[in-house]
């Protein structure tokens, strides 16, 4: 497939898109809700401003990986894929968890380290077990209840 046929294909995604908008009161909602929702994040993470420097990379990168599977979600729902926009969010739920996990301990120097190289002392199960009830296996392991049947057993 070249190039071209792709970008075609990537259009009928947006024409789909688009009459999921036009046509669902529920797609408008969810766009409008998770546009709203990033939207004050952004500017919230645009103009802060942490000390030291390692804090401002840790937090800022971290809150925004959370974000961008919601964005990414949003896209693949309207696409028409609502099971797996779902299980983008999962990626979302564990950034969270590292994030939290990174401010209680207040492990900014470690989670800078460690998002240029792999996870290892902040990974999600570090970081889901570290914030004990908060960080529960329920939250990660029920998103397995929404995946689609192609991914749900290939784990």
């Amino acid at each position: 497939m070249n190039s071209a046929s792709l970008n075609r294909r990537f259009a009928v995604q947006d024409e789909v898109m688009e009459r999921h908008l036009t046509t669902s009161e529920f797609a408008r909602s969810a766009y409008q809700l998770i546009s709203d929702v990033t939207d004050v994040n952004m500017r919230i993470l645009e103009k802060a401003q942490f000390q030291p420097e390692e804090k401002q990379d840790a937090v800022v990168t971290l809150a925004i990986e959370s974000l961008s599977p919601a964005i990414v979600a949003v896209r693949v729902a309207l696409w028409g894929n609502m099971p797996e926009s779902l299980t983008v969010l999962r990626s979302g739920l564990e950034s969270c968890a590292q994030l939290q996990f990174v401010i209680q301990e207040r492990q900014y120097e470690t989670a800078v380290y460690e998002m240029n190289r792999k996870f290892d002392r902040l990974g999600f199960q570090s970081a889901s077990s570290g914030l004990g009830k908060l960080g529960g296996e329920d939250k990660h392991s029920s998103w397995s209840h929404f995946r689609g049947c192609s991914t749900r057993h290939s784990e």
